[in-house]
C-alpha cells in the first residue's frame, strides 16, 4: 500500500510528487539500505585499497572491494542521510502548505454556505437564480469532494514520509554497527598484508634465483642446439646423396620402361593388321546382319498383314499355296490353256477313237448305239480292255508328270527367293560400300548377270576397305576400346531382339510342336519333294562340319588376340 502511494506521487495546488532519490546517480525507489548504497554504481575505490588489493590474495578480493567502497562513501561530502533530511524537510514544507491551502478552502465553504443559506430565506426569489445557485451549490460540493480528497491524500503521503524517516533512521543506526565491524576488519587486513608483503619479498627473491637459474638452462639450450643442427646437416647431406643415387636408378628404370612399352608398341602393331581385319569384317558383317534384320522385320510385318488380307480374300490358310497362287498366276493362266487346248484335241482323238471302236464293234456284230451320246455296254463284258489298260497308263504318266512339274516349281521357287535374298544383300551391301567402289545398278529383279559381275568385284573393294580402316586406325581416328565396347552393344541389341518374346511371335510362321501340313493342304508331291530335296550327301555333311569347326576356331583365336590388344592398350595408357 505504502509502495503504491509512493509511486502514483499525486499533485494537489502547488504540492508535487516527492523527487526520486538520486536518481542521477541510478538508486531504485526501494528505502535506502547500507547494501543498496554499497552496490551503486559510480564509486571507485581509494588508492590505498587499491595498491593493498594488489598483493592480496584471491579470496579476500571481494572485501577489500566492500571496505573501499564503504570508505569511500562516508569519506564523500554528500551522504544518504543528508538527503533524507533534506527531502523530509521538503516533504513536512509541502505538508504544511497543503494543510494552509485546505482550511483555506474551508472557510469558503462555510461562506458559500452562509450565502446559500441567506439566499434561501429571502421570498420571491427567481427560478432561473435558484437554478443557477442550485449549480453552483453543486460545483462548489463536487469542489469540496476534491478538497477532501486531496486532504486524505496528503496525510497518506505524511504517513509514508514517516515510515521512510523511520526506515533511515534504523539503516543509520545499522551502517554505523558496519563502520565499527568495517574498522576492526580493517586493522586485520592491514596486519594481514603486513604478512603478506614479507612473503612477496621472499617470492621476490625465489622468482631471481630462477631467472637465475632459468638463463643459465637457455644457454645449455643454446649449446645443444648448434650440436643438433651441426648433426642435422651431416644428415641432410648424407639423405640427399641417397635421393640422388635413388632418381638416377628411377631414370634407368623409366627409360628401360620406355624401351619396353616401344617394344610392345611395335609388336601389337606387327601382329594387329590381321585383327583388325577380321574385326573389320565382323563388324562389318553385324552390321550388314542388323539392318537385314531390322528390314526383314519389316518386310515380314508387312507380309503377314497382306497374307492375312489375302486368307481373308481367297479363303486359303498356307502360305505357299498363297505364295504360288500369285507368284505362278500367269503360269498357271497359260498351263491352263494349255491343258484346254490339249483337253481339246485329245478330246477329238477319243471321239475318233471312238468312232472306230464303234466301227469295230458294228463289224464284230456287237451292239452298236444309234448315236455317240448313248453308252456302250459294260467293260467288264467287252472282250478287248487294251483301250482301258492304256487309259489308266496314261493316267499314271501324267499323275507322274504332274509330280514332277510341281518338285521342279517349288526347286524353282526356292531358287528364285534364294536369288533375290542374295540380290537385296548386295544391293545393301554397294549402298553401303558406295564410297569404295562404284555404285551398279541391283534394284531390277532379273539383274544376275550384274549380280555375277559384283561379287566378282566385292574381294577388291573389301580390300579397300580394310587399308582405309587400317589407315585410320594408325592415324589414332579408330579406338580398338570403343570399337569392342560398340560391337558388344551391338550384340547385346541383337541377342535381345531375339530374346523378344513379340518379336518372335510375330515373326514365327510355324508354331512349336505343331506339324507345318496341318494347317494347310496336303500336297501330292511332298513324298517326292522329300526324296528329292532331304536327301543330303555324305561329303557335303563332311565339308561342312569341318568349315564349320575351322571357323569356330578361328573366331576364338580372334577374340583371344583381340583381348590381349585391348589388355596391352590400356596398360600403355597406365603407364
Amino acid at each position: 500500500m505504502v509502495a503504491k502511494e509512493h509511486n502514483r506521487a499525486p499533485k494537489v495546488g502547488n504540492f508535487t510528487a516527492l523527487p526520486k532519490l538520486s536518481p542521477a546517480r541510478g538508486q531504485p525507489l526501494a528505502p535506502v539500505t547500507a547494501r543498496t548504497h554499497r552496490d551503486t554504481a559510480g564509486h571507485k575505490p581509494s588508492g590505498f585499497l587499491s595498491s593493498r588489493a594488489h598483493y592480496s590474495t584471491t579470496t579476500n578480493k571481494d572485501l577489500h572491494s566492500v571496505v573501499d567502497r564503504a570508505l569511500e562513501e562516508f569519506g564523500s561530502g554528500s551522504t544518504p542521510i543528508e538527503e533524507v533530511k533534506a527531502i523530509l524537510a521538503d516533504v513536512r514544507r509541502q505538508y504544511d502548505e497543503v494543510h494552509a491551502e485546505a482550511e483555506r478552502k474551508e472557510r469558503e465553504l462555510e461562506q458559500l454556505r452562509d450565502k446559500i443559506r441567506s439566499t434561501d430565506d429571502v421570498s420571491q426569489v427567481d427560478v432561473d437564480d435558484v437554478f443557477r445557485m442550485e449549480a453552483g451549490r453543486k460545483k462548489l460540493e463536487d469542489r469540496l469532494a476534491e478538497v477532501y480528497a486531496q486532504i486524505e491524500e496528503a496525510k497518506m503521503t505524511k504517513k509514508v514520509y514517516e515510515h521512510m524517516l523511520t526506515r533511515i533512521n534504523n539503516e543509520f543506526l545499522h551502517m554505523r554497527e558496519q563502520m565499527l565491524k568495517m574498522d576492526k576488519l580493517l586493522k586485520r587486513r592491514k596486519a594481514e598484508f603486513k604478512g603478506k608483503s614479507a612473503m612477496a619479498r621472499r617470492a621476490s627473491e625465489q622468482r631471481q634465483t630462477a631467472s637465475k637459474e632459468y638463463e643459465k638452462a637457455l644457454a645449455e639450450l643454446e649449446e645443444a642446439r648448434t650440436a643438433r643442427e651441426n648433426a642435422l646437416e651431416e644428415m641432410m647431406g648424407s639423405l640427399q646423396s641417397a635421393e640422388d643415387s635413388i632418381r638416377r636408378r628411377a631414370e634407368i628404370e623409366n627409360w628401360r620402361r620406355g624401351v619396353a612399352v616401344e617394344a610392345a608398341n611395335e609388336a601389337f602393331n606387327a601382329t594387329a593388321g590381321r585383327l583388325r581385319k577380321l574385326w573389320v569384317m565382323e563388324k562389318l558383317t553385324g552390321n550388314c546382319l542388323q539392318k537385314a534384320m531390322v528390314e526383314q522385320v519389316q518386310r515380314s510385318q508387312a507380309t503377314e498383314d497382306g497374307f492375312q488380307k489375302i486368307r481373308e480374300v481367297t479363303g486359303l490358310n498356307d502360305v505357299m499355296d498363297i505364295v504360288h497362287r500369285f507368284l505362278n498366276r500367269e503360269i498357271e493362266q497359260e498351263q491352263l490353256r494349255q491343258f484346254v487346248a490339249e483337253a481339246e484335241v485329245e478330246l477329238e482323238e477319243v471321239k475318233e477313237e471312238n468312232a472306230r471302236l464303234c466301227k469295230e464293234v458294228a463289224d464284230a456284230n456287237l451292239f452298236v448305239p444309234d448315236s455317240l451320246g448313248k453308252q456302250l455296254p459294260d467293260p467288264l463284258t467287252n472282250e478287248e480292255r487294251s483301250l482301258y489298260m492304256e487309259l489308266d497308263e496314261r493316267e499314271r504318266e501324267l499323275v507322274e508328270a504332274t509330280q514332277a512339274y510341281n518338285t521342279s516349281r517349288e526347286r524353282l521357287q526356292k531358287a528364285r527367293i534364294d536369288a533375290e535374298i542374295v540380290r537385296r544383300w548386295a544391293e545393301r551391301t554397294n549402298k553401303s560400300l558406295g564410297a569404295f567402289e562404284q555404285p551398279m545398278e541391283l534394284s531390277r529383279p532379273h539383274c544376275y548377270q550384274t549380280l555375277a559381275k559384283y561379287f566378282d568385284r566385292l574381294p577388291k573393294t573389301i580390300q579397300a576397305f580394310c587399308e582405309h580402316v587400317k589407315k585410320e586406325y594408325e592415324a589414332g581416328h579408330i579406338k580398338v576400346k570403343s570399337l569392342t565396347e560398340a560391337q558388344s552393344r551391338a550384340k547385346r541389341e541383337q541377342n535381345k531382339l531375339l530374346d523378344d518374346k513379340e518379336f518372335g511371335r510375330v515373326n514365327c510362321r510355324v508354331r512349336p510342336g505343331t506339324d507345318p501340313e496341318c494347317n494347310g493342304r496336303k500336297r501330292e508331291t511332298a513324298k517326292v519333294s522329300t526324296d528329292d530335296d532331304d536327301v543330303e550327301d555324305p561329303r557335303f555333311t563332311a565339308e561342312r562340319a569341318e568349315l564349320k569347326a575351322s571357323s569356330t576356331s578361328k573366331i576364338e583365336e580372334a577374340e583371344k588376340q583381340l583381348k590381349k590388344c585391348v589388355c596391352s592398350d590400356d596398360l600403355i595408357c597406365y603407364g
